[in-house]
């Protein structure tokens, strides 16, 4: 429900990310950095939902560690992530030559 309620959320946000612990603090910071607080909310719990917590945290752990967009946490295959990072890298590498 916190998740399509952006205002509500922010009424118990310090007290839910304390609860949650990491990597929620973390992924909350850039989402709403890069986002904003409405699409951080959806982005940040709409995962815990449907997926559990025993998905999602280690998915957004990896995301967070290799400096990946956190929605490619959730793509589907194995090392999908590691394999988009390091084509972005090669592609600014690349692109600054």
């Amino acid at each position: 429900m916190l998740a399509r309620k952006p205002q509500a959320l922010s009424q118990v946000l310090p007290d839910l990310l304390r609860d949650l612990g990491a990597p929620f603090p973390q992924v909350w910071d850039h989402l709403h950095a890069t986002q904003g607080p409405r699409a951080s909310s959806r982005r940040s719990l709409g995962e815990l939902d449907p997926r559990g917590a025993a998905v999602v945290v280690p998915a957004l752990t990896q995301a967070l560690a290799a400096g990946a967009p956190l929605p490619l946490a959730f793509v589907p295959v194995p090392g999908a992530v590691d394999l988009v990072v390091q084509g972005i890298r090669h592609f600014i590498t690349t692109s600054n030559q």
